[in-house]
């Protein structure tokens, strides 16, 4: 079990208290996990990149500390603490056995949507419309059948599942009177749980991520490689017009790393050519607003 550094747990620390800081601050390896997990929200402000945790996200951030680096005490106590740790005795008495393996308690996924679906729970009825602020945890996904006309669509990051009804606007305007079931991909130990039970049901899969190389990355990667043409990425149609006053930080960050992607669904080879093109990336979480007065009409490749 990797150990989590010091500087690392006090940035964290910073930012689960409400702070921004400066992504040079964290270390790399803590910035991957934290991304990929949804859990680290960017912000540029010109060419500085900040850091921060929505609070939404911090009780869940503490969840990943617990479960990745095993911590038997709050992070709080473990920064004060770890200065004076000296032997393994102590290292176990604060993180736990240091040789324990990481075991994912919950198999399944999260699942939501704003239209009720009747779907299929161990071969009885289960009604699906949960209340705003809250999703349903899928915890026996070989079990769970939802209607072949449903359209599954995959949120990227935590943020936009969790705000959906913020996105009614263009949800509606892509796929007038469809029924949508929103998944998760967070926590991302439980992806294969998700792909497993996308693989198993003939539903269409749509995945809304973010308009950057990585969130190309991703989708063909995690979810084209396994499903193929029943699969497809959302694209709104105002996207040209977001990516021309995108982050540029993003795509340098991401440039080194993606610049050869080879592009499998070359449905979306339009998508990355613009992303080239202007130098930018656009994150999903920008069209999170319940502004009915601005609907692109969009599609999906």
């Amino acid at each position: 079990m990797e150990k989590l550094g010091l500087g690392d747990a006090r940035q964290i620390l910073a930012m689960l208290k409400g702070e921004e800081i400066a992504s040079s601050k964290l270390s790399p390896r803590l910035t991957a996990l934290l991304r990929q997990e949804g859990l680290l929200m960017l912000k540029n402000n010109g060419s500085r990149c900040k850091y921060r945790i929505a609070e939404a996200m911090r009780e869940s951030c503490r969840t990943l500390l617990v479960q990745d680096f095993g911590l038997k005490c709050s992070l709080e106590e473990w920064i004060s603490a770890s200065s004076s740790m000296q032997t393994r005795a102590d290292m176990v008495r604060m993180v736990g056995d240091s040789k324990a393996k990481k075991v994912n308690t919950f198999r399944g996924f999260l699942v939501d949507c704003y239209v009720q679906i009747d779907a299929m729970l161990d071969g009885k009825p289960f009604i699906l419309h949960p209340m705003e602020g809250s999703s349903v945890f899928i915890n026996q996904p070989d079990r769970f059948e939802i209607p072949e006309d449903v359209i599954v669509v995959g949120m990227e990051n935590a943020e936009n599942f969790m705000q959906i009804r913020l996105q009614h606007w263009l949800f509606d305007a892509l796929f007038p009177g469809r029924q949508l079931l929103f998944v998760c991909r967070y926590p991302q130990k439980n992806l294969e749980h998700l792909r497993s039970w996308l693989l198993r049901i003939p539903n269409h899969y749509i995945h809304f991520g973010d308009f950057d190389l990585a969130g190309v990355h991703i989708y063909l990667s995690e979810f084209y490689a396994y499903l193929g043409n029943r699969s497809s990425f959302l694209v709104p149609s105002d996207i040209e017009e977001r990516l021309a006053e995108g982050n540029a930080a993003l795509y340098n960050q991401q440039y080194a790393r993606f610049r050869n992607m080879a592009v499998t669904d070359v449905r979306l080879q339009p998508l990355v050519n613009m992303i080239h093109h202007y130098r930018r990336g656009y994150e999903q979480e920008g069209y999170i607003r319940d502004d009915r007065d601005m609907i692109p009409d969009g599609d999906y490749f």
